[in-house]
């Protein structure tokens, strides 16, 4: 298991928008390289994507595919509470 995020448990380090200019390039560069980790070891693994909020947690959790392409690059985050298969 590896995770993803920032020292408080959220993904906010994978999310960026061209509204909130702080970063954005380094922000764009880091979802590139973390969606070039998951596509090189996908092929062989199953992978799933999880961001949750620390301070609650439910019984269950709604599953969706997920593929990880840049498919904007004026703005993205991660979905939160959703489990994300990887393909």
């Amino acid at each position: 298991y590896y995770d993803l995020g920032s020292h408080m448990g959220c993904t906010c380090g994978f999310s960026y928008s061209t509204d909130r200019l702080e970063n954005h390039e380094k922000r764009l560069k880091d979802v590139n390289d973390c969606f070039a980790y998951l596509n090189e070891h996908k092929a062989n693994n199953s992978l799933k994507l999880f961001a949750i909020m620390w301070d609650e947690f439910k019984e269950n959790y709604e599953s969706r595919i997920f593929q990880p392409q840049i498919l904007d690059e004026n703005e993205f985050y991660f979905p939160e509470l959703q489990i994300l298969l990887i393909e």
